[in-house]
């Protein structure tokens, strides 16, 4: 925020103020929206996964895998064993204290039966495919 508030404007914005010329509101409008379209565009992938089919918590998930990319980054510098503490306190906390286990206390008692029956089905954590029925 200090640096938005006091540095010049972003270069790349001040080019295409230059570049465009008039209607800059309308025109900065459309690339904005066209970025947030482009957004959506990207995700579907995500959307056609049906993550929650496969994981009661995928967001906890992929918060969790972040944290095991930075440790693999840190893994080359002298002291890099020390960032595999980090994933796994982080697996620890999403999975036993503040994430899953408070969000699976509340869901059962809002959503009852229905919850339960939903975590029969579709693992806590590890996005893995449903068993197959037969």
């Amino acid at each position: 925020m200090h640096r938005v508030a006091t540095e010049p404007e972003d270069p790349r914005y001040a080019e295409m103020r230059a570049r465009w010329g008039g209607n800059l509101g309308a025109k900065f409008f459309a690339l904005f929206v066209g970025q947030g379209i482009l957004d959506v565009i990207l995700a579907v992938p995500f959307f056609l996964a049906g993550l929650w089919n496969w994981s009661r918590h995928p967001n906890y998930f992929f918060d969790w895998l972040i944290w095991c990319a930075f440790a693999l980054l840190a893994l080359g510098s002298p002291l890099g064993w020390l960032a595999l503490f980090p994933p796994m306190l982080m697996l620890y906390f999403l999975t036993r204290v503040t994430g899953i286990a408070a969000t699976e206390a509340h869901a059962v008692r809002s959503r009852g039966e229905a919850y339960r029956r939903y975590q029969r089905e579709v693992g806590a954590f590890m996005p893995w495919p449903p068993p197959v029925e037969r």
